[in-house]
């Protein structure tokens, strides 16, 4: 039978994530840890709610594997981690959606916020994430729903149903992230009413 830890870690105000959350571990097939729990977020359960809230929608994809991306991990006075995510640079296919103010470089890349990080020390190679979010995979195609944060960077909104990826089936080819209680549902659902909104072939989770 596996050990179970148990890890309290207070996240950062993310564009509208506000998050404490207790976290356990699992090990997939590569045995990566993957921590995960439950965010407090603001979750919109239909693609019309989700359009409304999201400031730019996408269709773009990073080059880059989570390794070679930027982790960012902040600590409290008493070496307790307050915050992490991954800065990672997309390139953009498409835009569906966009702010008066925004432009794109002549490259048209940006780099967004993911609400997780990989962490690699002497204890291994270990994942933090929240509530079933798993991490772009590189090449693959996206359909994205951000919203910027204080600062201006952009970042991916409710959690795990504000990413879709175009190319393959997310949980077959990315099974790093398993997910959490009824989370599966809930993101078939909105997977086929982004799909129908915006006329776009996803192929569905099995």
């Amino acid at each position: 039978m596996k050990r179970k830890k148990i890890l309290t870690i207070s996240v950062l105000l993310i564009c509208i994530l506000v998050a404490l959350n207790i976290y356990y571990f699992s090990k997939n097939n590569n045995q990566l840890e993957v921590i995960q729990g439950t965010f407090n977020y603001i979750s919109f359960d239909n693609a019309d709610d989700l359009e409304k809230n999201a400031q730019l929608i996408v269709i773009a994809s990073t080059s880059f594997k989570l390794e070679d991306r930027k982790p960012v991990k902040n600590f409290m006075p008493n070496g307790t981690m307050s915050s992490f995510y991954t800065l990672t640079d997309i390139k953009v296919k498409k835009i569906l959606k966009q702010p008066e103010n925004f432009k794109l470089n002549s490259e048209k890349d940006m780099t967004i916020l993911e609400p997780a990080v990989l962490i690699d020390d002497e204890s291994g190679k270990r994942l933090l994430t929240g509530e079933s979010y798993a991490p772009l995979i590189e090449n693959d195609e996206y359909l994205l729903f951000l919203h910027a944060n204080d600062k201006g960077t952009y970042c991916i909104i409710n959690k795990y149903r504000g990413k879709f990826n175009l190319s393959k089936d997310e949980e077959a080819f990315n099974p790093i992230v398993p997910y959490l209680e009824d989370s599966k549902t809930k993101y078939l659902d909105m997977k086929k009413q982004v799909a129908k909104k915006y006329s776009l072939k996803i192929k569905e989770v099995k």
